[in-house]
């Protein structure tokens, strides 16, 4: 399966419109830009990583950007839904900011305007491969403030399952104290009671 690098878009597509020179050199040494969060699920075996870094914004026009990697860490593959999924950010004032996940879907006129190999880059995959990380990108409109984002929300539709990430701050409440045990793909069995025939009744000692 095919990895998509989120990030990578952001060479190609400033190669092409902005050239190198908007870029910082390796002496300067920038202010840290990027809010953090992580969530561990062994039950589920998922790993998510979501980061916020300011120095993407307006990359593509209007949006600023959220990379999320997915790591599947189960026994089966993850389906991932464009039309059906939802990603939310809790922004530091806790108010819920809802991901555009795919740009072909919600806004088709900045997709258009978006050079081929970006649009193969930043679309939202299909699932997930057990044993890989697929990294991708989630878009949100450039007046939302994701500096200190607090948690970030996955629905899956096609778990129907909703998981929370916190921030690095109340990570420990993220991660459920569980066995690391990974949970099978399918339903539990369900095991009957074990019965035992009862016994006949002993004739009474009689007259």
């Amino acid at each position: 399966m095919k990895q998509k690098q989120g990030l990578l878009f952001l060479i190609i597509f400033s190669q092409m419109f902005f050239g190198a020179g908007c870029f910082p050199s390796r002496a300067d040494k920038p202010a840290k830009t990027a809010s953090e969060a992580r969530l561990n699920l062994p039950n589920w075996g998922i790993t998510i990583d979501a980061s916020y870094d300011k120095k993407l914004d307006g990359l593509v026009p209007g949006y600023k950007i959220v990379t999320v990697a997915l790591t599947n860490k189960s026994v089966d593959m993850i389906k991932l839904d464009p039309q059906n999924d939802q990603w939310l950010i809790e922004d530091a004032w806790g108010k819920k900011q809802r991901a555009i996940i795919s740009l072909r879907i919600r806004d088709i006129k900045t997709w258009t305007t978006l050079p081929p190999k970006v649009k193969d880059i930043i679309e939202y995959p299909a699932g997930v491969q057990m044993g890989y990380t697929q990294t991708f990108d989630l878009f949100f409109p450039s007046h939302v403030d994701l500096e200190r984002f607090r948690s970030i929300s996955f629905y899956s539709a096609v778990l129907k399952q909703n998981f929370d990430a916190l921030s690095s701050t109340s990570l420990e409440r993220a991660v459920p104290a569980a066995s690391e045990e990974i949970a099978p793909s399918g339903p539990l069995p369900v095991i009957k009671p074990k019965t035992v025939p009862a016994q006949p009744a002993r004739p009474s000692g009689g007259n």
